[in-house]
């Protein structure tokens, strides 16, 4: 890294005592997000550049590896499946992310953010079946428990999201909610709240401490 610095005219201005200030530093816990996973490759000096473009309409194909000549490249997955944002569906993912954090760390750790974003509607019966959400969710807590089962210290799980709600990049589009709120980001309808599927799969899990899934 400090080759790619100097080579690149980089200075992150490091200056003598700050690291033994971060070393001094102490947490008791770490909060992990998880979604994806990303997959890196050589990127050979004489490369050209590509700047990322994120997939920010939700049409399949739309994402923009980047290349960064002389550092990495990244590259799609040809092993799993992806959301219609191009987002990996990984769920060995968070088993590794588990592994190494604790691998590295040794502290307790609290999955804060975990879910699955997908376009979606009230369906003819005023309902929304999200099994797509469900078999991410019940694929992604599976690998929690073996991390934990490998010997990483979990102590909480955290979907994302309860309830649908206002994407930064993507507006009411992309939908990460337990429970549906009715309104588009041209249409602002009546703004109920509707149980999806996966709410009560969820309520389910939990209400039975995982042995109903």
């Amino acid at each position: 890294m400090r080759r790619y610095w100097a080579e690149n005219d980089i200075d992150p201005d490091i200056r003598p005592g700050d690291m033994e200030l971060i070393a001094k530093a102490k947490i008791d816990f770490f909060g992990v997000n998880c979604y994806r996973s990303n997959v890196a490759k050589d990127c050979p000096p004489d490369t050209a550049f590509t700047e990322l473009q994120l997939n920010k309409d939700g049409v399949k194909g739309g994402f923009v590896y980047p290349q960064y000549p002389g550092l990495y490249a990244q590259a799609a997955n040809p092993y799993v499946k992806t959301t219609d944002w191009d987002w990996e569906i990984d769920p060995v993912a968070m088993r590794y992310l588990l592994r190494y954090m604790w691998d590295h760390y040794h502290l307790p750790m609290v999955i804060t953010e975990n879910g699955f974003g997908a376009h979606e509607d009230l369906g003819a019966d005023g309902k929304i079946h999200d099994q797509a959400r469900i078999d991410f969710l019940r694929d992604q807590i599976y690998q929690v428990g073996l991390a934990i089962e490998d010997g990483a210290e979990v102590f909480g799980y955290n979907p994302w999201s309860f309830t649908d709600l206002l994407s930064t990049g993507n507006g009411m589009a992309k939908r990460y909610g337990l429970v549906f709120i009715n309104t588009t980001d041209d249409d602002a309808r009546d703004l109920r709240r509707i149980k999806k599927d996966s709410f009560s799969w969820y309520s389910r899990l939990i209400q039975s401490n995982g042995t109903i899934w």
